[in-house]
């Protein structure tokens, strides 16, 4: 029998061709449906790849204009090998085709929040040439003194050859450095971020 000819079955009718379309209609529906969902899947996480690394593209080239601001004329080469935890980028900042210095970003866990710093180390004379505050939001009571370039210059000219100490009240060794007093924890951060990547400095890089 044709599947066009109406079929009677428990006292009711059926068109057997309009019951076999609006399945194939339903079918190809769901059908489509899966497909777009998964495409939208794949659209939503090719779109997060993407910001992820736009973002770490972002971080790099700010790490690099923050040290070329210093060294305009300076070839700047990452290091993925000597990086740590906490030393998340080494670079090596090359002048007259020779490897001067080192520039190694650190986080380290403040009074209130992270900070980062950049660390600069002269590898011709094993000296800390300059600490570069990157970011930190720590409290303004605790968070100004660290940011002070007065500060921050207490660690210029320090040797690299040992961990700098801290001092309370002034420096009394070579290797001395004096935190602020009323923001303790903020500035003996710095010390122990600057002496991280004195120790990465020696171990995997010197």
């Amino acid at each position: 029998m044709p599947s066009s000819v109406k079929r009677r079955s428990s006292g009711k009718i059926f068109d057997l061709t309009s019951f076999h379309l609006e399945k194939k209609f339903y079918f190809y529906r769901a059908k489509g449906l899966i497909l777009f969902n998964r495409i939208f899947i794949k659209t939503i996480k090719l779109f997060i790849i993407a910001v992820i690394i736009a973002v770490l593209v972002y971080a790099h080239d700010h790490e690099k204009q923050s040290m070329h601001a210093y060294y305009p004329d300076a070839f700047i080469f990452r290091i993925h090998k000597s990086e740590t935890d906490r030393i998340y980028r080494v670079y090596q900042i090359f002048e007259d085709h020779k490897v001067s210095r080192v520039g190694q970003i650190v986080n380290v866990n403040g009074y209130k929040s992270d900070i980062e710093l950049l660390v600069i180390i002269d590898t011709r004379n094993n000296t800390v040439e300059r600490v570069i505050l990157l970011k930190e939001h720590e409290s303004e009571d605790y968070g100004e003194y660290i940011r002070q370039n007065w500060y921050l210059k207490r660690f210029h000219g320090k040797t690299a050859d040992m961990l700098l100490d801290i001092a309370k009240i002034r420096e009394e060794k070579e290797n001395d450095v004096v935190i602020v007093t009323g923001a303790t924890i903020s500035s003996a951060a710095v010390v122990y971020g600057v002496n991280l990547c004195i120790e990465n400095y020696n171990m995997n890089i010197r």
